[in-house]
C-alpha cells in the first residue's frame, strides 16, 4: 500500500513544504468542570492501591497542564479551564464479556472487558464509542497503548484520546497488555522474555472491532505511553500493512538492531520524547524498568527518528521543518518522504513520573491533540 494526505486543517501543506501543526487549545481529559475527585473518580474506578495510587496522581499531573488547574492537594479542588471550555461529556462505562463470536452494537461510552483469543492466549480490550456513532459511516481507529505495569483502564484515564474521540468522532480501543506489559522488543518484561506475540493482539483486536463497528480501514493508528509508545514503534515497524501511522510517546525503537524494524511500506510516525526524562534517557543508554527493575539498552531519541527517517527514504541533512518551542524544546519535521509520509520528533519537557509522563509537559504541547493531528492527516490506499 502506498499512502494519501487527508486534506485537513491540521494536514501537511505540500505545496509549501510545511507540515501545519495545529497548537491544540483543546483541554486534557482532566479538564472539565467536574472537580478533581470527581474526574478521579470516573477515570480510576476499580483500581486501587498503588494503581490507584498512580492513576490519581496522573490525573492531577495531567489537568496541571497550563489549560487547567488543579492545586492544593490534597483538598482537590474544581478542575478550573483557564482558556478553552471543554466537552463536559460524562463517560459512560459498561461491563461486557463480548468474545469474537458475538455480533454486538456497543453503546456510546467506554465498554471494558472484551474478550478475544490471541496466540493461544484470552486477552482483554476496552473501547471508547464517540457520542453520536450510529455505524452508517465508516470512522477512524486508535489503538492507545498503556505503559508498563498500567491498564487500559489507567490509559483511558491519562493519554487524552478519550477526549479527542468524543469531540471528533473517532473510535479508540485500549488494549491491555499480558503480564501489564508489552513485548516491544527490548521490553519489557517478562512479555518481551516470554515472547508474548504483542502485534498479532493489535492485529486481532483491530480485526475485532472491525466485525462489531464501521471503521474505516485505511485509517487505523496506533499511539501508547513509555512501553505502550515502544509498542506503538514496534507496530509501525510490524504491522504498516494495518496501521497508518503511529504517535509513540516517551520510548524510542526498541528492536534490537534497528534494522529488525522494515515496515512492508513507508509509514507516518512522530515520535514525542522527553528531554528530561530520568526513566528512559533521551540521550540513550541503560534504562531501568521503576516497576520490574529490568535493565535494558535504549538508543536516543535522536537515533530513533534518524533511523525512521532514512527508513522513509526522508532527505538527507536536517529536518526541514522546525519549530522551536523555547527552552530547548522543538517539534522537528522530516516532510515529504517516501510516497508522501513524514516522520518528526518532538523534544519535551516532561513535568510528572520524573520527567517521563509527557502528557503533563512545560512546554504548552498537548500530546494527544498533536499527535491526532498529525496521525489523522495520513491513510492508506490501495
Amino acid at each position: 500500500m502506498t499512502m494519501t494526505r487527508v486534506v485537513t486543517l491540521a494536514a501537511v501543506a505540500l505545496g509549501a513544504g510545511v507540515f501545519v501543526s495545529s497548537v491544540a487549545t483543546a483541554a486534557p481529559p482532566a479538564c472539565s468542570n467536574k472537580s478533581c475527585s470527581e474526574e478521579i473518580a470516573a477515570g480510576c474506578a476499580g483500581l486501587s492501591g498503588k494503581a490507584r495510587n498512580m492513576c490519581r496522581k496522573s490525573v492531577i499531573a495531567q489537568c496541571n497542564t497550563g489549560t487547567c488547574t488543579c492545586t492544593g492537594e490534597p483538598g482537590l479542588p474544581d478542575c478550573t479551564p483557564t482558556t478553552t471550555t471543554p466537552s463536559t461529556t460524562t463517560p459512560s462505562t459498561t461491563t461486557s464479556t463480548t468474545t469474537s463470536t458475538t455480533t454486538t452494537t456497543w453503546p456510546q461510552g467506554t465498554t471494558t472487558g472484551i474478550t478475544i483469543q490471541s496466540g493461544g492466549l484470552t486477552r482483554t480490550y476496552n473501547v471508547r464509542i464517540p457520542p453520536g456513532y450510529d455505524g452508517t459511516v465508516a470512522v477512524p481507529l486508535v489503538l492507545d497503548l498503556h505503559g508498563s505495569g498500567s491498564s487500559a483502564q489507567l490509559q483511558e484515564a491519562v493519554s487524552g484520546f478519550r477526549t479527542l474521540a468524543d469531540a471528533n468522532g473517532f473510535i479508540v480501543a485500549y488494549p491491555n497488555g499480558e503480564f501489564q506489559q508489552w513485548n516491544a522488543g527490548i521490553c519489557c518484561d517478562p512479555a518481551a522474555s516470554a515472547g508474548v506475540d504483542d502485534v498479532a493482539f493489535a492485529r486481532d483486536v483491530v480485526a475485532d472491532i472491525a466485525s462489531k463497528a464501521n471503521i474505516d480501514p485505511l485509517r487505523v493508528y496506533a499511539t501508547g505511553l513509555s512501553n505502550g509508545g515502544g509498542m506503538a514503534h514496534r507496530l509501525a515497524c510490524d504491522a504498516a500493512d494495518v496501521f497508518a501511522a503511529a504517535a509513540p510517546v516517551a520510548f524510542p525503537l526498541a528492536l534490537d538492531p534497528l534494522t529488525a524494524c522494515q515496515p512492508v511500506r513507508p509509514i507516518s510516525v512522530l515520535h514525542f520524547a522527553g528531554l528530561t526524562d530520568q526513566i528512559i534517557p533521551y540521550d540513550g543508554g541503560v534504562a531501568t524498568s521503576p516497576v520490574t527493575g529490568q535493565m535494558f539498552v535504549v538508543p536516543s531519541a535522536q537515533t530513533s527518528f534518524a533511523y525512521w527517517a532514512a527508513t522513509n527514504a526522508c532527505s538527507d541533512g536536517p529536518p526541514n521543518m522546525i519549530e522551536d518551542l523555547g527552552n530547548g524544546a522543538s517539534c522537528d519535521t522530516y516532510t515529504p518522504c517516501a510516497a508522501g509520509v513524514a516522520v518528526g520528533l518532538c523534544s519535551i519537557h516532561g513535568t510528572a513520573l520524573n520527567g517521563h509522563f509527557l502528557y503533563a509537559n512545560s512546554d504548552g504541547v498537548n500530546v494527544a491533540q498533536r499527535a491526532w493531528d498529525f496521525m489523522s492527516a495520513f491513510m492508506m490506499v490501495p
